[in-house]
């Protein structure tokens, strides 16, 4: 709506005051000054509204941010356009409207102006957010005022931008095994050719050039000389991550807990998926169950749903009636043994033991109330050609990751298991090296068996400085022994 400006009202005061004077001098001659300001205001404003109207018509604004993702507290810088076609007699006035999230940013500086007689003009300004999310860049608010200063129109509209805002990642992050660095991104698989794919496609020897990653150890051992395996890549795959965020992954210091080590393996996942157009499903597993479910898709809009779920993702409250079954009940494989072991046995002790060989049932029933199974069970039935399924959790219930994982293998073309270990989120990790290294090796037999399994491979996720300090401090030990 069109509102006249205090120009519009001095020079209709002035008309007033010779109306006024009019009347008390009594001379209708004075009157025609009057007249001539009426009808001058009244001609500018029909010619307004047709200049304001085709101005609104023809005038273009366009936001364009740098980059469409940002971490808390960084900047993003914004570049507003606004052009026309041609000149006009309408001086405009564009302010863009920051996210309300954002920190305040002063007008001028979010502000252009298009004088009369100019087509375009830009201006750029800069954003920070302190806090996590998606946030827009509202639509502007436009000002015309005309040449003379005697009307202005205000209003809202044009485009709007988007942009995520994502929580900081853990520093120094490590992902490994044995303490080695990766040295190629998880998740990445190229098409039409041999590469670092996930199906094996024949072993090489070993050229200038490989990366240690290529190596197949297992190879190398056997011919006492390196070899590189070689794999067959897909080029349409389904991508299964099931992401635990259960009540035992919130150890560790603020931000740098195993769920925030996890999630940041799991967005990379993301980022390869959509990278390479594979159909991507997102289990989360919660301590009473599956607390989310996305079925897999190719879609812009699904990545983008998941990295949101993902950024939103926190523990979830332990469950304190489902018994821990890695403690009250065996390992299936050490009662199966034990049942061997006591089948020609005839002792009365083997007699009386005997039934309570049925604790391995025991166990079967307890994993599969697991809500990490569950989420396998559900990948399965969603099954279409090639697929692999990625398991992120920690180190905490052993049995049960290794049941899943085995599960896993039966139904998948292969598994990742991306393990946090505990000794390395723990915050008095560094005040006994001695024990903490010991942990660390307990640790990596467990990941190795995992590692052994068919169709499985596993790592380890955590803070590369605390790995460091451990394996640095028992490297120390020899020489600080002899020294002693």
């Amino acid at each position: 709506m069109m509102y006249p400006t205090r120009r519009y009202w001095a020079i209709a005061g002035l008309g007033a005051f010779f109306l006024l004077f009019t009347l008390l001098i009594d001379r209708p001659l004075a009157l025609g000054g009057t007249v001539a300001i009426g009808v001058v205001l009244l001609v500018s404003q029909a010619l307004t509204v047709g200049s304001f109207t085709r101005a609104e018509r023809e005038l273009t604004v366009e936001y364009t941010l740098s980059q469409s993702r940002v971490a808390i507290n960084n900047t993003i810088f914004v570049t507003m356009r606004a052009s026309q076609p041609a000149t006009t007699d309408v001086d405009v006035t564009v302010t863009a409207q920051p996210p309300v999230a954002a920190h305040s940013v002063p007008q001028a500086e979010r502000q252009l102006r298009l004088p009369v007689g100019e087509t375009s003009a830009t201006k750029s300004f800069e954003l920070e957010a302190p806090i996590a999310g998606r946030l827009e860049v509202g639509e502007p608010i436009i000002q015309f005022t005309d040449h003379q200063g005697l009307f202005t129109e205000t209003f809202v509209r044009g485009p709007t931008a988007t942009f995520t805002v994502e929580p900081r990642g853990p520093n120094d992050m490590h992902v490994g095994q044995a303490g080695e660095q990766m040295l190629a991104a998880y998740g990445e698989h190229q098409t039409n050719r041999s590469g670092s794919g996930l199906t094996p496609a024949g072993l090489r020897q070993y050229v200038p050039g490989d990366t240690l990653n290529q190596i197949d150890w297992k190879a190398t051992a056997r011919q006492a000389t390196p070899y590189v395996r070689e794999f067959e890549v897909e080029a349409d795959r389904t991508t299964h991550l099931i992401v635990d965020h259960r009540a035992a992954m919130d150890i560790g210091p603020a931000g740098q807990t195993m769920l925030d080590f996890a999630r940041e393996v799991a967005l990379g996942i993301v980022q390869s998926a959509q990278k390479n157009n594979d159909a991507l499903s997102l289990y989360c597993v919660g301590d009473l169950g599956l607390t989310t479910t996305v079925l897999p898709r190719t879609t812009a809009a699904r990545f983008r749903q998941i990295r949101g779920i993902l950024h939103e993702l926190t523990p979830t409250a332990p469950e304190t009636s489902v018994p821990n079954t890695q403690s009250s009940t065996a390992h299936p494989s050490v009662t199966r043994i034990a049942a061997q072991r006591l089948t020609t046995d005839q002792s009365a002790f083997a007699a009386r033991i005997r039934p309570f060989l049925t604790a391995s049932d025991v166990y079967v029933e307890h994993i599969q109330d697991d809500p990490l199974l569950e989420a396998v069970r559900r990948a399965q039935l969603q099954e279409s050609g090639s697929s692999w399924t990625i398991l992120l959790t920690d180190d905490t219930d052993r049995d049960r990751v290794r049941e899943t994982a085995r599960t896993a293998a039966k139904y998948s073309d292969n598994v990742l298991v991306f393990l946090t270990p505990t000794v390395l989120f723990k915050t008095d990790t560094l005040a006994d090296l001695d024990t903490a290294y010991r942990q660390y090796v307990d640790f990596e037999k467990f990941r190795r068996s995992l590692h052994s399994l068919s169709c499985v491979a596993a790592f380890e996720v955590g803070p590369g400085d605390h790995l460091e300090t451990i394996l640095t401090h028992q490297r120390m030990r020899p020489q600080q022994e002899s020294e002693q």
